[in-house]
């Protein structure tokens, strides 16, 4: 019994500090492209995650995106969500989703950095945190993404400051995988184009 509560005062400090840990569904659901004269100038992954079942109407999440630019830089940016399901078991069941603002949030995948600010985390007006983050730690998260490696993602809740990670594989349809590949490769393009 002695061990026991010497482990738990050990390990009590990195629990208070770890957050509510939730298994997701992670979906890449889209592509993010901004581009200039020269093309393709940033190339990003929006990606979803809601937590596994609970058997209720009522679901939490996170929605944002992890964006590499031409520049050598990244954006990151996300947001906490509620999902509110009405008129479940309907022909159309109507989804409401509320956004609750974020003061923090981060991408990891197993064997990688977190992704960590380079300048002051900003919040947009639709309640999005964002920042810009080292590159090399996003693209080696992104090319976890693509090598099935478990995402985890982090984000704090503005109203009670309590950190939610989102844990899971995430899901990336091959649409999705070859519009990005492609972005990619019209940014090395157009980069290699402006420095000649």
């Amino acid at each position: 019994m002695l061990k026991i509560i010497v482990l738990l005062c050990a390990l009590l400090p990195s629990l208070a500090t770890a957050g509510l840990l939730e298994k997701a569904n992670i979906d890449v659901v889209s592509v993010t492209v901004s581009e200039d004269e020269n093309g393709a100038n940033v190339c990003g992954l929006l990606i979803n995650a809601v937590r596994e079942g609970s058997g209720s109407d009522r679901f939490a999440g996170f929605n944002g995106s992890i964006n590499l630019a031409s520049k050598g830089a990244a954006l990151i940016k996300g947001r906490h969500t509620n999902i509110k399901v009405i008129n479940r078991g309907k022909a159309e069941p109507e989804v409401k989703l509320v956004t609750v603002p974020s003061t923090y949030i981060w991408f990891k995948v197993d064997g990688s950095k977190r992704t960590r600010p380079v300048q002051a985390v900003r919040k947009s007006r639709d309640d999005y945190a964002l920042y810009v983050s080292n590159f090399e730690v996003a693209g080696e998260i992104i090319a976890g993404i693509f090598s099935d490696k478990v995402l985890s993602i982090g984000t704090t809740r503005e109203s009670d400051d309590m950190e939610v990670i989102y844990y899971g594989k995430p899901v990336i349809e091959k649409d999705v995988a070859e519009r990005f590949t492609a972005c990619i490769d019209e940014m090395l393009k157009a980069s290699d184009s402006v420095e000649k």
